[in-house]
Order: structure tokens, then C-alpha cells, then sequence
């Protein structure tokens, strides 16, 4: 009983270790508490059909909380738990009150991942109108789709758009040990010549497991700590 006393705070101390190090899943999600809308650049004219994504189009700074689209009809309904935002509420293909002049919207979502720098699993699921280029961590890793006819949104391709999710897999990405950004560039072309309704809409989660080098330094603390209690023990008996 005094041998299994005397281990009882190196256990302890090993199984919190362990508990720090497990998966961690970290949910992406639309909504005004999560998602920031940073700015826009503007363009005199509509966006080409094939437009490709540069860092002219990104906007920087904090922002400021982004607003649920109160009547987003003609978009596919929203995906799951998500709700479409924007950087106004009165959006939305069938809202004749406003209009997104033509041009690229900033969205972003923070997330902080501490210890781990790869993503075990993960994807991600949105849409946007017109169509929209997602970065992570400034890394590009889906283009915009090309617009087509724009009835609504892009029509030109499979990617993503406002008629259905577009799902992308995040399984073996890179982050960062600390802040990691998800960025949406939103591309707003429009068909009336004032530009149109913008928004987007997306939910994905993310698992993040300890690196090699972190189990190592977690193993050398268990070793530590059983030696240390091994000794406390043999002292003890003395």
C-alpha cells in the first residue's frame, strides 16, 4: 500500500501528460461568432469568367464580425449547424435592396492549435456566390470556379459556388503552433452591371494529433518521472 502511495503523484502527472497530448478536433463553421469579414476590393468592372486567384484581391486587417443573410434565397440552404454571412444582412440573390459592388470579399475564421502542426484528418464544405478561393495560412487550396452563365453564382465548373457544397479534404495539411487562419476570398461578378448578392457558407472539422517530436518529448517525461518514483521508492525503504 505505501509503494502504491508513493507512485500515486508520478501517475498522476504521467496520465495528464497523456491526456495533453491526445487528438484535438477543432470545428470551421459560418456564423456571425466566428467568422470575420476583413474588407473588399473593389473593381470598376466584373471579374473575368476564368479569374485566378492573387493577393491584389486579399484584403488585411481585423475586420469586424460578419452577419447572417436574412433572406438568402435562390442559394442552396445552408450547410448543417453553418448559416450564410456576409458583410451585410439585406444580401442575397432574390434581396433587391442591395448589391455587392463588383469585386473580392475578405472572410476569415481563427482557430489556435497548440503542440501539433498537422492536420490527422479533416475537410471542409462550402459555398459562396459568386465562387470563392480558400487559403490556410495565406496557402492556397481551392481556386475559384469559373462563372459560366452566373445565373445566381458560378455555373462554369464543379467547384464551388451557391447551388450545392463543394468539399475539400484538409487531411495532411500543415498548421502553425499557435493562430491558424482560414481565409475565403469571395469573387462578386454579377450580371446586372452593379455587381450582385455576396456571401458564403461553409462547416468542416479538423483532428490534430501530436507530431513524432512531441510523443518523443512526452516519452522522455514518462521515463523521467517513472525514475524519479523508482527512486523516491528505494529511498524510502532505506
Amino acid at each position: 500500500m505505501k509503494y502504491a502511495i508513493k507512485l500515486s503523484l508520478p501517475l498522476v502527472s504521467i496520465l495528464a501528460l497523456a491526456a495533453g497530448a491526445s487528438a484535438t478536433t477543432i470545428t470551421l463553421v459560418s456564423s456571425p461568432t466566428t467568422t470575420n469579414y476583413i474588407g473588399s476590393v473593389t473593381t470598376a468592372d466584373a471579374p473575368a469568367a476564368n479569374t485566378t486567384y492573387d493577393s491584389s484581391q486579399l484584403s488585411s486587417g481585423s475586420g469586424t464580425a460578419v452577419v447572417a443573410v436574412t433572406n438568402p434565397g435562390g442559394w442552396a440552404g445552408a450547410i448543417g449547424s453553418s448559416v450564410w454571412v456576409s458583410n451585410v444582412a439585406n444580401t442575397g440573390p432574390t434581396e433587391p435592396d442591395y448589391f455587392d459592388p463588383y469585386g473580392f470579399y475578405t472572410y476569415t475564421q481563427t482557430f489556435t492549435v497548440t503542440g501539433s502542426t498537422k492536420i490527422a484528418s479533416g475537410s471542409l464544405t462550402v459555398m459562396a456566390d459568386d465562387t470563392a478561393t480558400i487559403l490556410l495560412n495565406g496557402v492556397v487550396l481551392e481556386g475559384y470556379e469559373p462563372l459560366g452563365d452566373d445565373s445566381y453564382c458560378a455555373t462554369g465548373g464543379s467547384g464551388i459556388s451557391c447551388g450545392g457544397g463543394y468539399t475539400i479534404s484538409l487531411t495532411g495539411l500543415n498548421l502553425v503552433n499557435g493562430v491558424n487562419t482560414l481565409t475565403f476570398v469571395d469573387l462578386q461578378a454579377g450580371t446586372g452591371g452593379q455587381g450582385d448578392a455576396a456571401g458564403i457558407d461553409y462547416l468542416g472539422t479538423i483532428t490534430t494529433v501530436p507530431e513524432p517530436g512531441t510523443w518523443a518529448l512526452l516519452g522522455s517525461g514518462l521515463l523521467g518521472l517513472l525514475f524519479a518514483a523508482r527512486r523516491q521508492v528505494r529511498s524510502s525503504t532505506i
